[in-house]
């Protein structure tokens, strides 16, 4: 089994809403691939979205499953090349059944693309209220309640 995996970047930040984009370029010899440790900005107490193939693109024709690996560390790693090896980390469960349904066993030269949504990150999303004219001099004025 051959492993591909790919870093995370940030996207954008926008009304208190970070994005983080990770693509994962994909060979035809490979059979898994996988991130990078979740990014550094991601606030781990807050809620967030994991959009798994966010482009929808054809990975290998088959049902492909995503787990969900814990780190216990900031060591935290996957590697392998053959067989999958985690060190200070667990895989948690399975977090996704079928991400690319049809039917085949190796995956195809495509890129994975694996998105993070997150409300707060460094602001919280009120903060973004705020700045529609809390001081009235920004956005609309003042709320007029």
């Amino acid at each position: 089994m051959a492993l591909t995996r790919g870093n995370w970047s940030v996207e954008g930040s926008f009304n208190g809403v970070t994005t983080w984009t990770c693509t994962v370029a994909v060979g035809a010899t490979e059979t898994d691939s996988y991130t990078q440790r979740t990014p550094v900005g991601l606030d781990s107490t807050k809620p967030w979205t994991l959009i798994v193939n966010s482009a929808g693109t054809d990975l290998d024709g088959q049902a492909l499953p995503v787990d969900l690996w814990v780190g216990t560390s900031g060591d935290a790693d996957l590697s392998g090349a053959g067989a999958l090896t985690a060190t200070d980390c667990y895989n948690f469960k399975q977090i996704i059944a079928d991400v690319d349904p049809g039917g085949g066993s190796a995956l195809i030269n495509a890129d994975c693309i694996f998105k993070i949504i997150q409300e707060g990150g460094n602001r919280s999303l009120d903060s973004k209220y705020n700045e529609i004219g809390g001081d009235g001099t920004t956005g609309i004025g003042p709320d007029p309640s």
